[in-house]
């Protein structure tokens, strides 16, 4: 996420105020109950703790950074590693008629897509392009969009790429705010997008 910073020219200022972003469109999305469908009590645990509702500009500020002062990477502008869980059924269509069950979504394509290690900020955008292009579609067409938030600086690259995408970017916040539980996230942003 630094190497990629430093070579798009991202500055701390942008990372928090995506992150901040991030944040409020988390507890936006609680405080409207838009996820209460698909939040379930474990343990007497009952909602995400990941969301500050207080968050602010200045807190950010505060952070330190990960790399020395001339770095953007801080502890806020990158994604908490924690604990969570989600469930999706990926089916066949043979599966839904013996079931019953009624799909929510249909997978029409996906690509699989090696990127340098060293820059893997760049990773999710490359995919996708990759997967767009050779279905002749275009970011515009999709209704939504949800990129993984490892890091701000993600976001700043799609962001950069397709400002006029901004309302449907992430619209219910990401992992910068819920944080990251490896094995889950790709489940959370599939559920988002529902």
């Amino acid at each position: 996420a630094e190497r990629v910073a430093a070579k798009e020219h991202v500055m701390r200022a942008e990372l928090d105020a995506i992150a901040l972003e991030s944040h409020q469109k988390a507890c936006r999305a609680i405080n409207e109950g838009w996820l209460s469908p698909l939040v379930y009590e474990i343990q007497g645990a009952k909602a995400d703790d990941g969301p500050h509702h207080g968050l602010t500009k200045k807190l950010l500020a505060r952070m330190p950074l990960f790399y020395g002062e001339n770095s953007a990477t801080t502890a806020g502008n990158s994604c908490r590693m924690n604990d969570g869980a989600a469930f999706v059924i990926l089916c066949s269509e043979r599966y839904l008629e013996r079931t019953g069950m009624a799909p929510m979504a249909r997978v029409s394509a996906t690509e699989l897509y090696g990127g340098d290690a060293a820059y893997s900020p760049y990773g999710a955008m490359q995919a996708a392009d990759r997967l767009l292009r050779q279905h002749h579609l275009s970011y515009e067409e999709l209704a939504a969009v949800e990129f993984n938030e490892a890091f701000a600086v993600i976001n700043a690259l799609f962001l950069r790429a397709h400002p006029e995408l901004k309302e449907r970017y992430n619209r219910l916040g990401g992992a910068l705010a819920y944080g990251h539980p490896y094995g889950a996230s790709g489940a959370v942003y599939l559920l988002h997008l529902l």
